[in-house]
């Protein structure tokens, strides 16, 4: 255990599930699945915070500015920040899990080959639409997305 982990209170928030995750994009007829392109180091504390967050090392005090992944709480802290960063979106058009974003289409079922006025089937259309808006929110907080290790318009 790291030193700084005996200092710290442990979060009481459960991890991720998993299979609920899961549940909630069963049976889509499209989607995106978008990797942030950075770690659980994206996140600064508050300047305020820093002193009692740092650590002593060979070649002296190491002042730590954001959360190292591997210490306490560091998955609960990344969760909340991606619910608070996507909560205007949660859960009807994503559920960020960790540091992935992944945004719901239509149900198959509720899928149909209706145009709109430009030729774009209109399911296709409305899960643009979404994904605009959540890449928006993502960009505004200046988080990436890594083009490499996402998928876009998945079925």
């Amino acid at each position: 255990m790291h030193s700084v982990n005996r200092v710290i209170i442990q979060n009481s928030t459960m991890e991720p599930i998993v299979d609920d995750f899961a549940e909630m994009f069963v049976g889509r007829a499209i989607y995106l699945m978008g990797d942030l392109d950075f770690g659980y180091d994206k996140f600064q504390f508050a300047v305020t915070s820093r002193d009692i967050i740092s650590i002593r090392t060979p070649i002296g005090l190491l002042q730590m500015c954001t959360l190292p992944q591997g210490e306490t709480n560091w998955v609960a802290h990344m969760m909340n920040n991606m619910h608070k960063v996507l909560q205007d979106f949660i859960p009807h058009i994503t559920m960020p899990f960790l540091d992935n974003i992944q945004i719901k289409g239509c149900e198959e079922r509720m899928k149909n080959e209706e145009l709109d006025s430009v030729g774009c089937q209109k399911f296709i259309r409305y899960h643009i639409e979404d994904c605009d808006k959540v890449l928006l929110r993502v960009e505004e907080v200046h988080v990436t997305i890594s083009a490499p290790k996402s998928m876009f318009g998945v079925r």
